[in-house]
């Protein structure tokens, strides 16, 4: 088993156009652990799809961006 990483930190609007594509990369890698890296604004569009594990990241200040370099780094 894989781990996969999907980033999508855009816009609402974007990430709300992201969804097809998410979902075609959670049938592609269906036996892989799923992670989708994004503004916790966009969350809640991507949390009903099964499979996916969601980490937020907020994306102004230097701590949060430290945090999530360090969260990514951990997960190897």
């Amino acid at each position: 088993m894989e781990k996969i990483l999907i980033i999508k930190l855009g816009a609402l609007g974007d990430a709300i156009m992201a969804t097809a594509l998410v979902q075609q990369i959670r049938q592609h890698h269906a036996q892989d652990e799923l992670w989708l890296l994004t503004a916790p604004a966009c969350m809640e569009i991507f949390a009903t799809m099964p499979g996916l594990k969601i980490m937020t990241c907020e994306r102004k200040g230097m701590r949060n961006l430290l945090r999530t370099i360090a969260w990514i780094r951990g997960g190897k």
